[in-house]
């Protein structure tokens, strides 16, 4: 089950048409394992497709940190609700003040 911070509910919640809002979102493997690189790459990347096949909207800026195992995103709120409803993220937490 995935982690969300309230301030990014109420960001997604209270946004206005047309804007953007900005979360960074967590990833992980099954039990928490550490994932590789390449891993990463390939969950964005299916998480993101996901997201835009089910919102119709896409990120306006991603920046993975493959590291750290998370991705940060500006996109629609209805990309980043759909986002973080993705089995490979772990958590998702408001980047910055809408």
């Amino acid at each position: 089950m995935t982690e969300i911070d309230p301030k990014l509910i109420s960001a997604l919640s209270s946004a206005k048409p047309g804007s953007m809002v900005q979360a960074v979102l967590t990833l992980g493997g099954p039990d928490g394992q550490l994932l590789s690189p390449a891993r990463v790459d390939e969950l964005v990347r299916d998480i993101f497709n996901q997201a835009r096949l089910e919102s119709g909207t896409k990120a306006q800026r991603k920046k993975v940190f493959y590291s750290l195992q998370t991705v940060s995103l500006e996109a629609d709120p209805r990309f980043i609700e759909t986002a973080i409803r993705q089995a490979a993220v772990q958590s998702a937490m408001l980047n910055s003040r809408p």
